[in-house]
């Protein structure tokens, strides 16, 4: 099984470019928080994941997030090998994004949202796209629309 789940917060803005067949896609840097214990008292420490999004989970990100945002991803981790300047292999390992949600509060999620259809469903803790889903299928729609309380919610 390759899966890999993250919470984290961009570090710089997303990188978004198009190949030569007219995919875009986008590459980041997902900053993860990892608290470790040192004798007596409990401190943090970050991990740096590079990763990379296809398609419109690639122009997601970069219509609604931006330097510090903080986002989830789930996806595998693939390898790849090149040859850098100085003429050594090298191997990269990087997350390749299937599934997005964005965690920032709604209020910062609004004020950059565009209107219109989307890939998104509201939730408590934010937006959530999942890039399996056709926008003709998953309309936006606010939550008060669905006439759920958000009391009524157990989380």
């Amino acid at each position: 099984m390759n899966r890999i789940e993250l919470i984290g917060r961009l570090t710089k803005e997303i990188e978004l470019k198009r190949t030569q067949s007219g995919k875009t896609v986008a590459n980041f840097t997902l900053a993860v928080n990892r608290p470790f214990a040192r004798k007596d008292s409990e401190q943090q420490t970050a991990d740096f994941f590079r990763c990379q999004a296809w398609e419109r989970t690639a122009e997601i990100l970069d219509q609604f997030t931006r330097k510090g945002s903080q986002i989830g991803i789930s996806g595998r981790l693939q390898s790849r090998n090149y040859e850098n300047q100085q003429g050594q292999r090298t191997t990269i390992i990087e997350v390749i994004v299937e599934h997005l949600d964005l965690l920032d509060s709604q209020k910062e999620a609004a004020e950059s949202r565009v209107a219109g259809q989307s890939n998104y469903s509201q939730r408590s803790s934010g937006f959530q796209y999942d890039r399996n889903v056709r926008p003709s299928e998953n309309p936006y729609v606010p939550a008060d629309e669905y006439g759920i309380d958000a009391d009524d919610l157990p989380f």
